[in-house]
C-alpha cells in the first residue's frame, strides 16, 4: 500500500520545508527553455537499482547552475551525495529529498564523477577527498509548493531540482515514457 511504501522508505516530509522561499516574476520568462540545447545539462544517466534520484536531480541542478555562472559544464559526482551526505538526512540508496543534498554541498563541495564514480550502491563510508572537491552550493531557494507558474519561472532561470511524492502507484509501476496522469498525489 501507499502507507507501507512510505514507511519502508522512511520519508521525512518536514525537510521539504527547509530553505528560503523565493517568489519569481512569472511575466518575464521565455515560453519554452531547452537547457540541453544551451549546453547546460549532461546526458541522461541510469541510477540502476539505487534509489538515488534525489542525488542525480541535485547534481544536475548544480551542474546547470555552474554552467550558467562559470560557462563550463562539469560532470559532478552523485555517488558523493549517496555516500557522504548522511549528516543532512541522506539515506543513500533508500532515498531522500534533494534539499538534503544541497545542504550537504553548502559545506562539502562535490568532486567530479571521474574522481568519485557512481556505483549504484550505498558505500560503507565517505571517500571524498578535500583536494578534489570542485563545486559547492553558495545559496539556494525553494519554489513555493503547488505553484506551477513559480516552478516554470524557476526552470526558465536554470535547471532545477524537483522532489515528488513517488509513493503513488503511478510512480512505483512506471516503466518509461511521459507520465500522464492527474492522480499522482499532491506532495
Amino acid at each position: 500500500t501507499k502507507d507501507e511504501y512510505k514507511r519502508i522508505l522512511k520519508r521525512k516530509p518536514a525537510s521539504m520545508e527547509e530553505g528560503e522561499v523565493e517568489e519569481l516574476d512569472t511575466e518575464v520568462m521565455d515560453a519554452e527553455v531547452d537547457w540541453r540545447a544551451k549546453g547546460a545539462v549532461n546526458a541522461v544517466q541510469n541510477q540502476g537499482q539505487c534509489g538515488s534520484c534525489w542525488a542525480f536531480s541535485s547534481v544536475a541542478a548544480m551542474e546547470g547552475s555552474h554552467f550558467i555562472n562559470k560557462g563550463k559544464l562539469l560532470k559532478l559526482s552523485e555517488q558523493q551525495f549517496v555516500d557522504c551526505a548522511s549528516t543532512t538526512g541522506n539515506e543513500g540508496c533508500n532515498g531522500v529529498l534533494g534539499v538534503c543534498a544541497v545542504k550537504y554541498a553548502e559545506t562539502a563541495p562535490l568532486e567530479l564523477e571521474g574522481d568519485y564514480p557512481d556505483t549504484a550502491k550505498t558505500g560503507k563510508k565517505c571517500k571524498a577527498v578535500k583536494a578534489k572537491e570542485v563545486v559547492a552550493v553558495e545559496a539556494y531557494k525553494r519554489v513555493p509548493k503547488k505553484k506551477v507558474a513559480q516552478l516554470k519561472a524557476a526552470v526558465a532561470k536554470q535547471p532545477t531540482c524537483v522532489s515528488v511524492d513517488a509513493a503513488d502507484t503511478h510512480f512505483q509501476m512506471y516503466t518509461g515514457g511521459i507520465l500522464d496522469t492527474t492522480k499522482c498525489g499532491t506532495d
